[in-house]
């Protein structure tokens, strides 16, 4: 997992999207800050004329907070897989869940609207999914699966982005269609969205 996948924003000057990589480490387009990878499961801000900050990745993912872009429509690069084949799982005639094969990777552009996502392949036809379609939103290692109402599941690994960015808009817009909608209060996005 890549440190921008983490980490939504530069944590020394809190420019959104702008981690990059650079060789083994991640650099800030905007300030020049380097991220690298400390002991365990720290990791180690330096920037230039100051001393290293050593901080756990959660401290640093609880110092950025949600973000709140305030965007009405936000979009970004992915690699998007379908599943191709799925198969359940059981243990004693109990499910425990499906187990999924992907297929080919697609690239494109994911868009987010207050009331959709939508994803243009470069090549191919433009799939919509109403917001409150999405019946889970799950992050893998560097990627995050989505499920979508009448859908088999989608996985996204974005390119220049950040997983947890989008994991935390997707449940936002979640969030704000359940209450509009009058659905209740959002409790858990996995293994599906419920609320109380």
């Amino acid at each position: 997992m890549a440190i921008r996948d983490l980490l939504w924003a530069c944590p020394a000057c809190g420019q959104p999207e702008s981690l990059a990589r650079d060789g083994r480490a991640e650099k800030c387009r905007a300030c020049g800050a380097r991220l690298r990878r400390g002991r365990r499961a720290t990791i180690v801000l330096e920037v230039a004329g100051r001393a290293p900050q050593v901080r756990e990745a959660r401290e640093w993912v609880d110092a950025l907070g949600d973000p709140d872009d305030g965007q009405r429509e936000v979009s970004a690069r992915v690699v998007l897989r379908d599943v191709a084949r799925s198969w359940p799982l059981r243990e004693g005639g109990e499910l425990l869940g499906f187990v999924e094969r992907f297929g080919p990777d697609m690239t494109g552009t994911l868009v987010m609207s207050t009331d959709a996502i939508r994803f243009q392949p470069d090549a191919g036809p433009l799939r919509a999914w109403p917001i409150l379609d999405v019946t889970a939103v799950q992050p893998a290692s560097s990627k995050l699966q989505l499920k979508v109402k009448g859908h088999d599941v989608v996985t996204l690994r974005f390119i220049d982005s950040s997983v947890r960015l989008w994991e935390a808009r997707i449940q936002r817009r979640l969030r704000e269609a359940w209450r509009a909608a009058g659905r209740g209060e959002i409790m858990e996005f996995q293994p599906r969205v419920s609320a109380r």
